[in-house]
């Protein structure tokens, strides 16, 4: 935490110290991205790099690691590995490759259309269809969804009409959801779909019953700054790495502010 604080202060030689004695106490892929981001801060490109790959060791798991590490990268001109690292967090959460922030940077725009064709061609199929649709290719959607079994097929098409208006479609959708109701993916869709439709309504009572399924997710996952993240978690085992494996406090936002950081919305 003192690091954290002397790092979102400006104080980057005893940020990077502290967070080096903490990555190397404990292997946390947090600490070491965040000496990696202090290093960078320093000019000190060798030495963030090797961090970085001490964090991904294990952090390649998380979201919040993989686009970490890729905006470092990107600074330090490494543009290949930093795309891979992007397309391994769509992969994590697919609703990723919808984000607007991502391919609205100035390095990343003009290549983010491959960034979304390699993670749709790395996809298992039941997954494939979801990235096209969330990064507006409805179409490519339907089409990947063809090639589904009869059962995820009739739901993913369900949901990408849905997703583009069609409120049919959404009714039937919450017909599978009433028939199956133990079945968090139909939940989750019904919620999300609630959500970008902007139905208020549906979109908390599928929050709740995705609360008491104790999985899903009501919203897209959505790159932010610091301030605007203020007490989320998404994208970060961390919380839970602390708690039950360390047996210490750990803060809900163990990254550094200069790094992105992750909200479900």
């Amino acid at each position: 935490m003192l690091a954290l604080a002397e790092a979102n202060t400006g104080d980057h030689p005893a940020a990077a110290d502290l967070f080096r004695r903490a990555a190397e106490a404990d292997g946390l892929p947090q600490s070491w991205l965040n000496l990696a981001a202090e290093e960078e801060q320093l000019g000190r490109a060798d030495a963030a790099r090797a961090a970085l790959d001490r964090a991904l060791r294990l952090g390649g798991q998380q979201e919040i690691v993989n686009l970490g590490a890729s905006d470092l990268l990107l600074r330090m001109g490494d543009d290949s590995v930093a795309d891979d690292l992007i397309v391994d967090a769509i992969l994590l959460t697919p609703s990723l490759a919808g984000d607007p922030t991502l391919p609205s940077r100035p390095d990343l725009a003009p290549r983010w259309p491959a960034i979304i064709d390699r993670a749709i061609g790395r996809a298992p199929p039941a997954e494939a269809w979801e990235i096209a649709l969330v990064a507006g290719r409805p179409e490519e959607a339907m089409e990947l969804a063809a090639g589904l079994d009869e059962e995820p097929r009739d739901i993913a098409t369900h949901v990408i009409d849905a997703w583009t208006g069609d409120r049919d479609a959404y009714a039937r959708l919450q017909a599978l959801a009433e028939q199956s109701p133990l079945d968090p993916t139909l939940v989750s869709w019904c919620a999300r779909i609630a959500n970008r439709l902007g139905l208020e309504d549906d979109l908390d009572r599928y929050g709740r019953w995705i609360g008491i399924l104790n999985a899903g997710t009501t919203g897209e996952l959505r790159v932010v700054d610091a301030a605007t993240a203020l007490g989320s978690r998404a994208g970060s085992l961390a919380p839970f790495y602390g708690h039950y494996t360390y047996r210490r406090p750990t803060p809900w936002d163990l990254i550094v502010a200069s790094l992105p950081h992750l909200v479900v919305e």
